[in-house]
């Protein structure tokens, strides 16, 4: 059982496309939470009661009907006073003026961590779309230059280095042309990403849109579960504010015991009956919200760290001739035995040309996912192709055509 469990977590993809970042959100967190979702499910399935109601002895009245009065009180809201004291003086006194405030998150919690690993999933479903559509595989290339560096045989090895250079050279020569027949999608993600026809940065830049909407998770999550957790956003800030003042068990976000009304029916008249009840799963959910607060909100952060890292690699294209230039360097196939070689034209033409901000981009994403040399590799074989391939075109250029 356990080992059908791991193969299915593997046959998942938890952003093999993608960076660090980008395997927390479509990986770590959605599992957290789904872990969470399973643990909450798995308490109110081994006998422990999600509520327990004091229903007041009346004479003739079944256990049945207690069961029946907790499991109203489990389905429907439970409340507090507005001033949250069960026991105060006032309690009674705001409950009939209708000062109270109802407990929405209660029978909820489970799916609440079901929606927010679902909400934090979704852009992994469209950064796997626009990689498809641009024909871009690159979990293939990572799992391509991880298995190069465990091949035994050189010639095998070199073999398979110099097939996934031709086939990145084909595939940035393709990006490279300017098409006239551009789809209404095409254009779409074109307005939205400031790209020309050439299609040869619309990657890197659906890739931002992907970081925004990450970041539009981490920190919209924390405000969307208001709808459940009034004022929720803000729930680890005071509770460290009132563990400082030694005052922890004035947070009453998770209150132990809560009011419930229900309405009797009984031969020719009804009887208003109210319930004072110990939400157990309160001393479980105070603890797992505390910690899971804490945790969204160092995902939020490194999400914002990360989309500020990715905006200045992908925008300020300047940077690109100095990154690859540090990958070749590092190169056996490239000749870059010249320390100015990033200076020449051919270099230049390389990488503004022919690999486009789209190429440097496909390399950087396979560099966040391997952390083997193997990828100089390629790059420096894919660069030889590309000076011999130039080589060609100025002989060709610089023979006589015959005059007629």
């Amino acid at each position: 059982m356990a080992e059908e469990f791991g193969k299915f977590v593997k046959s998942i993809n938890l952003g093999q496309e993608g960076d660090g970042i980008d395997k927390l959100h479509f990986g770590k967190v959605p599992l957290v939470s789904m872990g969470v979702f399973a643990f909450v499910q798995l308490m109110k399935y081994s006998g422990m009661r999600a509520m327990s109601c004091w229903v007041p002895y009346i004479q003739g009245v079944a256990e049945e009907w207690v069961e029946y009065s907790t499991w109203y009180c489990y389905v429907t809201n439970t409340y507090l006073p507005n001033s949250n004291k069960v026991f105060g003086d006032s309690a009674l006194d705001e409950i009939r003026q209708g000062e109270i405030h109802e407990l929405e998150y209660y029978q909820w919690v489970p799916f609440i961590f079901m929606f927010v690993s679902i909400l934090f999933y979704l852009p992994n479903l469209l950064w796997s779309g626009i990689l498809e559509s641009e024909g871009v595989n690159i979990t293939a290339m990572v799992k391509s230059v991880n298995g190069f560096e465990a091949a035994m045989d050189v010639e095998k090895r070199e073999k398979s280095i110099t097939h996934l250079a031709r086939y990145m050279k084909v595939h940035f020569r393709a990006k490279s042309k300017v098409t006239k027949a551009v789809s209404p999608i095409k254009k779409v993600l074109n307005a939205i990403t400031c790209s020309g026809k050439s299609n040869a940065s619309n990657v890197g830049r659906l890739y931002l849109v992907v970081k925004l909407l990450e970041l539009l998770n981490a920190v919209g999550v924390l405000f969307i579960l208001n709808l459940w957790l009034d004022g929720w956003h803000f729930y680890g800030i005071e509770v460290i504010r009132s563990l400082i003042a030694g005052n922890y068990y004035q947070v009453n976000m998770f209150p132990l015991l809560a009011f419930c009304n229900m309405t009797k029916m009984e031969i020719a008249n009804t009887n208003d009956h109210g319930y004072l009840c110990v939400l157990n799963l309160n001393l479980f959910y105070e603890k797992m919200f505390t910690l899971y607060w804490f945790f969204l909100v160092f995902v939020a952060l490194k999400t914002l760290i990360n989309v500020l890292f990715w905006f200045k690699k992908i925008l300020f294209t300047g940077a690109h001739l100095n990154y690859i230039a540090s990958i070749l360097r590092l190169s056996k196939s490239a000749d870059t035995d010249d320390p100015e070689f990033y200076k020449k034209p051919d270099f230049k033409r390389f990488v503004n040309k022919f690999l486009q901000p789209d190429g440097v981009f496909v390399f950087q994403m396979i560099n966040c996912n391997t952390s083997t040399v193997v990828m100089h590799e390629v790059l420096g074989k894919l660069y030889e192709m590309y000076k011999k391939d130039e080589e060609l075109n100025r002989e060709e250029n610089s023979k006589e055509i015959p005059k007629i």
